[in-house]
């Protein structure tokens, strides 16, 4: 978008969407290795589901000229950023889902604590 190759319409929802995703994945991992976050890492893999379906939809609408804007949105079908919707966006989704499907597979733990527990 910055360089005038994609528009406004599909750049900024795809980009900030990426970039939250991201950034809260990170926080989420962190969170999961304590033993927590399950719940979290559920509503973060649905964001970036939806996001990803957002990011296509807008892609396919601009780039196909369904919605005209300025500038166009065909260099999406041109390489090198054709191999996004082609290559890194089944990518993605296959790992959300397969993330999800980590979560509601493993039980549920109890928080790790910083040191074991003695009696006696």
């Amino acid at each position: 978008m910055a360089l005038g190759h994609l528009p406004a319409l599909f750049a900024l929802p795809a980009g900030l969407g990426d970039i939250a995703t991201g950034v809260a994945a990170l926080a989420i991992g962190r969170r999961l290795a304590h033993g927590t976050g399950r719940r979290a890492a559920r509503w973060v893999n649905a964001f970036g589901l939806t996001d990803l379906v957002v990011a296509l939809t807008l892609g396919a609408l601009t780039a196909y000229q369904l919605i005209h804007v300025t500038p166009a949105g065909s260099a999406i079908s041109a390489l090198p950023l054709a191999l996004v919707p082609t290559a890194e966006v089944p990518l993605l989704l296959a790992l959300h889902i397969t993330s999800l499907a980590a979560l509601a597979r493993t039980p549920r733990t109890a928080p790790r604590t910083a040191a074991p527990l003695t009696v006696g």
